[in-house]
């Protein structure tokens, strides 16, 4: 099936049966270049193993031309773990801009909802990824080093001198926040039946709150 956007058509090529292509979680921003696949971005695929033996990969090239279809061939076999590959054919994708990058990106994710998106962590990577980032209004975890579970990771931090674990976790809000609009109904805890139960508890600025 194609899919079209203002930014070209992005074709999918599923090495799965579709019923499977379905459950794909992780989306790998890959780079390529004369239609073979940069080495940084198998790496790329290597580390979207450790998020979880279950997790299926699905791999995006664009760019225009020949090589680009060179390229997705490549991919279709350079790594076991890789269960498909979208396309996306645009001479807007020519260049590694950030905001036709970021712009691609978001519309796959609004459609194949992702649980995690990587890419390389050098110019290309730093410059889209960020962009992206706020386009999905999400924060990025940048310059991962160790992935160690599906929501914990461990990057540097002053300078490369300290290793930091980052972990991911649940959010909950009061009504009144709620009520100000600053989350929506779905994070109320309490009536809701919201539960968090994290590891480590933040609470910021509740005050006489309603339904803390």
């Amino acid at each position: 099936m194609a899919i079209r956007s203002l930014l070209g058509s992005i074709a999918r090529r599923t090495l799965l049966s579709p019923s499977l292509a379905r459950h794909a979680s992780t989306l790998v921003v890959a780079e390529h270049e004369s239609g073979s696949i940069k080495p940084a971005s198998l790496s790329a695929v290597e580390a979207a193993k450790r998020l979880g033996e279950d997790n299926s990969i699905s791999m995006l090239l664009a760019r225009s031309g020949p090589l680009l279809q060179e390229a997705a061939e490549q991919a279709a076999s350079c790594h076991p773990s890789v269960s498909e590959v979208l396309i996306a054919d645009s001479v807007r994708l020519l260049c590694p801009l950030a905001e036709p990058w970021a712009k691609l990106i978001q519309l796959i994710q609004q459609k194949e909802g992702f649980s995690h998106i990587l890419a390389t962590s050098d110019s290309f990577g730093k410059n889209v990824i960020p962009r992206t980032s706020a386009l999905l209004d999400v924060s990025p975890t940048t310059d991962v080093t160790e992935i160690t579970d599906t929501w914990q990771f461990v990057r540097p931090i002053y300078a490369g001198n300290v290793l930091c674990a980052v972990r991911y976790t649940g959010v909950g809000a009061t009504r009144a926040a709620v009520d100000a609009g600053f989350v929506s109904n779905d994070l109320q805890v309490g009536q809701t039946g919201k539960i968090v139960a994290p590891e480590l508890y933040f609470t910021f600025g509740v005050l006489r709150a309603i339904n803390t």
